[in-house]
């Protein structure tokens, strides 16, 4: 595709409303506003899907060459500069729900019967909600975020 022809239909593309941005230094801003409903809607529809048995709840890199303040540097993946993504997935390696991991830490997308156990453990929570509880589904995550009150809260 030649590049004016990318650069006009990048300009006029728009997922959100400018008019509803909340700025920076307010609360409830987000740093991924301008395509928030595109990931709402991404999220519904991989949700959708029926559930497998075993689940997993890792992270994941989206590489880019592209300089942005979101950009993440891990040196254990293949891939080591892009942007990072924590994915609830199954064994068939479906993508059921993730998130864009933007530096902000989202204790306001707590429910109230869920405890506040730390920025790692809540993404846990929030991607693990889609699982129906009693069940008998297995969930798998790594040693980057186990804790003792998230095993207990998990186990109830």
């Amino acid at each position: 595709m030649p590049v004016n022809k990318f650069e006009k239909i990048r300009q006029y593309i728009h997922f959100n409303d400018n008019q509803t941005f909340i700025p920076r230094d307010h609360l409830g801003h987000d740093r991924l506003h301008k395509i928030r409903p595109l990931v709402d809607h991404l999220n519904k529809k991989c949700s959708s899907v029926a559930l497998a048995q075993h689940h997993s709840i890792d992270e994941q890199m989206c590489s880019t060459k592209v300089r942005h303040y979101m950009k993440q540097y891990m040196p254990i993946k293949p891939h080591k500069w892009g942007f990072k993504f924590f994915v609830l997935a199954g064994v068939p390696g479906f993508a059921y729900k993730f998130e864009i991991y933007t530096g902000q830490e989202k204790f306001e997308n707590l429910k109230d019967d869920e405890p506040n156990l730390g920025v790692t453990s809540n993404i846990v929570l929030r991607l693990a909600r889609i699982i129906p509880r009693v069940k008998n589904y297995r969930l798998y995550h790594d040693n980057y975020y186990t804790g003792l009150p998230l095993m207990v809260y998990l186990a109830k």
